[in-house]
């Protein structure tokens, strides 16, 4: 039988560190298939895993996404902020806790459970393991891949029920290699905007008036716009920013991240 497919989203993005990660998971999972991919920030991470879960849903296989994004400012935690887990049918998701916005967004969970590193390791190691775990630099690296494993084989692992973030601005989450933007803004919540065939918005305070088209390809050469883009869960897909044959990203200054008004 084979393992999981798994799918890890991590700021620590540099070859060396990707690498390990990979080496670390395909140590621990035998016959998986192992993905990889380095993100910036959180909304980029929960876009990348709502992404991955439209995909894995014409397949019931057993599935494991990762998603790391601690940030550094977050000084009152004892070692960086901790991980959660959470279950949508047969895929476990194991990440911080920003990383579960749009998942709650779209109604595929309703709660998470907080892990403490040094707590979930004592179930399991000895000692001297879980004092060098629970102090590591890298606990992505050191602690979430032995996570994935043991609930993937059904362990009973300590936690604290929690709710994931529940209110996000709407924003850019990510902007592809075409400089097409993909915001947070729902195909609904689009249209509700539409006047006359256009909608206007805000970017970082900035206003814009831009026609809306249904497709990529019904928009003119060279011409702003709002699209349903590609990106969503089911029937239900996010807004983009393009211009078509030409990097929006280029054109309007645009950045992961920026807020939608």
């Amino acid at each position: 039988m084979k393992g999981p497919s798994i799918f890890a989203f991590t700021d620590c993005r540099d070859p060396n560190t990707l690498t390990r990660l990979n080496a670390r998971l395909t140590a621990l999972f035998e016959d998986s298939q192992i993905f990889s991919a380095g993100i910036e920030v959180d909304i980029e991470a929960a876009g990348c895993i709502l992404d991955t879960l439209d995909a894995l849903r014409l397949n019931n296989r057993p599935s494991i996404i990762i998603g790391n994004l601690a940030p550094r400012s977050e000084k009152h935690y004892k070692n960086g902020a901790p991980f959660y887990i959470a279950k949508t049918g047969s895929v476990i998701l194991i990440a911080t806790k920003t990383c579960f916005s749009l998942l709650f967004k779209f109604g595929l969970i309703e709660t998470i459970k907080e892990t403490d590193v040094e707590t979930v390791c004592r179930y399991f190691l000895p000692e001297d393991e879980v004092m060098r775990i629970s102090n590591s630099q890298f606990r992505s690296f050191e602690y979430v891949p032995l996570l994935a494993k043991w609930v993937y084989e059904g362990k009973d692992i300590p936690g604290v029920d929690d709710r994931p973030q529940t209110q996000i601005e709407n924003q850019i989450w990510w902007i592809d290699n075409f400089g097409n933007a993909k915001t947070t803004i729902t195909e609904a919540e689009i249209r509700d905007r539409i006047t006359d065939g256009k909608i206007s918005f805000s970017i970082n305070k900035k206003s814009y008036t831009l026609p809306f088209f249904e497709h990529l390809a019904d928009v003119p050469k060279g011409e702003k716009a709002i699209i349903i883009g590609s990106s969503g869960y089911k029937n239900t897909r996010f807004a983009e920013i393009v211009i078509q044959g030409v990097s929006a990203q280029k054109e309007f200054g645009l950045s992961v991240g920026d807020l939608i008004a």
